[in-house]
């Protein structure tokens, strides 16, 4: 019914805020996914206020941004997409800043929705990124929190045998007890984590799967 992803310049996409059919939501809240079901009384009057600025009205072939938008400007910007029903609209990269009032009303619309009964997101999978920490940085997205490092038993996983592929950097994607452990270590996603295994430090990347 509702879906809105973010990629800030140079990070991987964001599901912020995804509405289905029967209610259940999940939104990002700047610190980690949190859900609940909202009734399809809340679920109509939340889709009226977006419908009431226009949104989709909109084609997405360029009419979602102001008439002589300047060019991209790639510096804190971000990129993604808008999905309400029917109507999805593409938010180019550097281009953020140059939006219709429907869009960026809508943006707000769902960037504000706060129900009742916000719970930590339970994920059912999750996608998993694992690198050699030597072989890349993450810049901002390298995390220093308590503990700095993991320690893992390889019992538990094997984050060897689940490296991620440098050059296609997609993810494996978990579930069952695999997922059970990873969640109780990570507590939260979306998360980065330092991970030391068999001696070798890895960068463990967890976000949820929403494929």
């Amino acid at each position: 019914m509702a879906w809105m992803t973010c990629q800030p310049a140079s990070r991987p996409t964001i599901y912020r805020f995804v509405l289905y059919q029967d209610g259940r939501l999940i939104k990002f809240d700047g610190f980690q996914y949190v859900e609940t079901r909202i009734s399809q009384a809340e679920m109509d009057n939340f889709l009226s206020d977006i419908e009431a600025t226009g949104f989709s009205s909109l084609s997405g072939d360029g009419d979602q941004y102001i008439e002589n938008a300047p060019p991209p400007s790639f510096i804190d910007t971000w990129g993604g997409s808008v999905t309400v029903n029917e109507t999805t609209i593409t938010v180019t990269p550097g281009q953020s800043d140059d939006l219709v009032e429907p869009v960026t009303k809508t943006l707000d619309i769902l960037e504000n929705y706060k129900p009742a009964n916000l719970q930590p997101y339970a994920p059912e999978s999750v996608s998993l990124w694992v690198f050699l920490e030597e072989s890349i940085d993450l810049g901002l997205a390298n995390s220093t929190p308590e503990p700095p490092v993991l320690k893992w038993s390889v019992d538990e996983i094997n984050l060897n045998e689940l490296l991620t592929d440098l050059v296609t950097s997609k993810p494996k994607v978990i579930s069952g007890e695999t997922l059970s452990f990873v969640m109780r270590q990570v507590k939260h996603i979306p998360v980065v984590r330092r991970v030391e295994q068999n001696i070798q430090n890895y960068l463990v990347v967890v976000c949820p799967n929403f494929s």
